[in-house]
């Protein structure tokens, strides 16, 4: 991402590193200090989940280096986490084809992990392989969530997209397991695995397991993203199936809202789904408080009388351990 050789990954790396105002010459711990920062200015009660990042592997487990964009290991995240444990929890990421995998998920969760997490295309897992069956067991075993990226992946990109298909966690679902689906699939296309491949858009696949009531105990929609300028086309729908609402998570993918152009308060006033009157607040807190920002415009968004209700902002008892 260093590279010019790489452009779009270099260009990438700046947006990244102007959102959390990293310092180059130490880009890890003024990025935690800031994160640090805003997460003391919110008020007390709040917590952020720190999310870890496996490595891209191969299909026998082995770390493939050079396909990784970067990497987060569980140790560093769990011990971030444990210097504020009242304003951070953790997330492990256990890629399931490691062949100590259900090891490692048990030693996550000796050390607090909250939940798994998954970008399919990133890592290079597909969740509908059958090499996932005995960490799909376990999973549901301890009563620990997979948040896993659905639809289209910008972000990091590589690998294989086709991963992130909503319909290729049913395996997981099937085997009793928790699911949260990051952004509710809300951008990109992906195959109708149910009719013939032909191509839908992924939020029409993520609609149809949501609807599908055998996994209604088990399954989540993670908002997260939805309100940038290439997911945002789905809010209508997710704000008015209310049914939805206690099986939908607030989550703020920082740092993306600190990218000043991923979000646009002007389209969103043009299109009747935010007063007009928000905007001042809305655009000062956005260049002084990324975080707060994300979750004000959620709560503010109001389209033909009804917005998200207030359950989709109380998600800790999803997280919370028996």
């Amino acid at each position: 991402m260093d590279e010019w050789l790489h452009p779009q990954l270099k260009l990438q790396k700046n947006f990244y590193m102007n959102a959390t105002c990293a310092d180059p010459s130490r880009i890890d711990e003024s990025s935690v200090a800031r994160m640090d920062a805003l997460t003391q200015a919110m008020p007390a009660g709040m917590k952020l989940m720190l999310f870890a990042f496996d490595w891209h592997r191969d299909t026998q487990g082995n770390i493939l280096k050079q396909h990784s964009i970067f990497h987060i290991s569980n140790q560093y995240a769990a011990t971030i986490a444990q210097r504020m444990p009242e304003r951070y929890e953790w997330v492990a990421s256990i890629h399931p084809f490691r062949p100590d995998a259900v090891d490692a998920l048990d030693h996550a969760y000796a050390l607090g992990a909250k939940a798994i997490k998954w970008l399919p295309s990133g890592m290079g897992i597909d969740p509908a392989s059958a090499k996932c069956d005995a960490f799909y067991k376990k999973v549901a075993q301890l009563g620990m969530p997979i948040i896993s990226h659905t639809g289209q992946e910008s972000a990091v990109p590589g690998g294989e997209q086709a991963f992130g298909n909503p319909l290729r966690m049913r395996r997981a679902l099937d085997h009793g397991a928790t699911v949260v689906l990051a952004h509710c699939a809300s951008d990109g296309m992906d195959q109708d695995l149910d009719h013939g491949g032909r191509q839908v858009r992924s939020f029409e696949l993520f609609k149809r397991l949501m609807d599908t009531p055998d996994y209604q105990p088990l399954l989540y929609g993670d908002i997260s993203a939805t309100t940038l300028i290439n997911h945002a086309w789905v809010l209508p729908e997710l704000i008015q199936r209310q049914d939805w609402h206690t099986r939908l998570i607030h989550g703020s993918d920082y740092p993306l809202p600190g990218i000043m152009p991923l979000t646009n308060v002007n389209t969103l006033v043009a299109h009747g789904w935010l007063d007009e009157t928000h905007k001042p607040f809305l655009m000062a807190l956005k260049n002084h408080h990324p975080l707060l920002y994300d979750f004000a415009l959620k709560r503010l968004i109001a389209i033909h009388g009804q917005s998200f209700s207030t359950a989709v902002f109380e998600t800790r008892h999803i997280f919370e351990r028996a």
